[in-house]
């Protein structure tokens, strides 16, 4: 079985959701740090003839030691009708914005105050628009135990993977230890993990490690220049549910 695992992002790259096509399962797992200046609550979007730009989610004071699942949205009334103007405004002459619009303002006006649900809900939506058949699952709680083993001083677990030889990194035996308890013989990450995760250590746990490379690819943005790994909006505004699905395929396993 392959399993895939990743924090919550809000309206990710086409990558994230080659990810989760690539897998039997998908984790979105958020007991972790939220990292600032992450993708958890930000993502770019291209301005008519522009440059990239962020856009992003108001959170109520989330600080880098503060866990994701933890973190609400500062809902103050008025984000979202400016987010979907400013979309409105930079994307009314893509070619797909009468069929993709209307998606994208559902999941924007979705009521969620907590960020990981906020951003489960669209991730849940772009899947189900895009027919990946995938079981996306969101258990807050299950491996709660799993966190209280890794942060204890002196940790037995970190102490028995590392005796074994097998890794001494929370990262690497959080992901070992998940993989074991859902029955998963092959673990995909997406391709920014070769700089986190050793082949052979996994290896020698039993588990096969993947990584999605997603192909070159390029469509037309209304712009002169082509900016790769733009917000999914930016894909479906451009070329549509069919052409994003067609690209979704666009990927291969290393």
């Amino acid at each position: 079985m392959k399993l895939g695992l990743m924090q919550p992002y809000f309206f990710p790259y086409i990558g994230y959701f080659q990810l989760i096509q690539a897998v039997d399962s998908f984790i979105v797992y958020d007991d972790v740090a939220f990292i600032k200046q992450g993708w958890i609550n930000r993502n770019r979007l291209l301005p008519l003839h522009g440059q990239p730009v962020y856009f992003n989610v108001p959170l109520k004071g989330a600080g880098s030691f503060q866990k994701i699942r933890s973190i609400e949205i500062f809902d103050d009334g008025r984000w979202r009708p400016r987010l979907l103007k400013m979309i409105q405004h930079n994307y009314k002459s893509a070619s797909y914005f009468e069929e993709t619009f209307p998606l994208i303002k559902d999941l924007i006006l979705t009521e969620e105050q907590s960020l990981s649900g906020y951003n489960l809900c669209i991730m849940r939506g772009i899947a189900g628009h895009l027919d990946i058949g995938t079981d996306i699952r969101y258990e807050p709680d299950k491996y709660q135990w799993l966190e209280s083993a890794l942060a204890a001083e002196p940790s037995a677990l970190k102490h028995k993977y590392a005796e074994a030889g097998y890794a001494s990194e929370s990262k690497v035996i959080r992901i070992l230890e998940i993989c074991k308890h859902e029955g998963a013989d092959t673990y995909v990450n997406a391709i920014g993990g070769q700089a986190l995760y050793d082949r052979e250590i996994f290896c020698r746990s039993g588990v096969a490690l993947l990584f999605v490379n997603t192909l070159p690819y390029q469509y037309d943005q209304r712009s002169e220049a082509f900016y790769p790994h733009l917000s999914i909006i930016d894909v479906l505004m451009n070329c549509g549910r069919e052409n994003t699905k067609k690209m979704l395929c666009g990927f291969t396993l290393i």
